[in-house]
This record gives C-alpha cells, sequence and structure tokens, in this order.
C-alpha cells in the first residue's frame, strides 16, 4: 500500500475517504 497522508487512517480507509468526500448527490 502507498504512502497515506493520514497515518491516523488504514490504507483502506484512506482510499474510500477521498474518493467519497468530494461525491456529492446531484441537484
Amino acid at each position: 500500500a502507498p504512502a497515506n497522508p493520514l497515518p491516523s487512517n488504514p490504507p483502506t480507509l484512506s482510499t474510500a475517504a477521498p474518493q467519497a468526500a468530494p461525491a456529492v448527490p446531484p441537484p
């Protein structure tokens, strides 16, 4: 797994968090 910017979050969560954060429901 690549170096995560947030050491507090596991590699699985780190990859899912940034992907779900910018994802917003359409108007």
